[in-house]
């Protein structure tokens, strides 16, 4: 093997460490587990409780 070969783990470490970390922390604090926008889920969740429950 050469040293200009690259593992595929030092490929992956090396790439996921220049993701901006900004913006994948506001994609998890914006998603429900489900992977639905929070708001959009509550607004859901309100038309089916009016709509099933009163």
């Amino acid at each position: 093997m050469s040293n200009a070969e690259v593992s595929y783990l030092d490929w992956e470490l090396s790439f996921k460490n220049h993701e901006p970390k900004k913006k994948i922390q506001k994609k998890k604090e914006d998603l429900t587990s489900l992977g639905i926008p929070k708001e959009e889920f509550r607004d859901y969740v309100r038309k089916w409780e009016n709509r099933n429950l009163k």
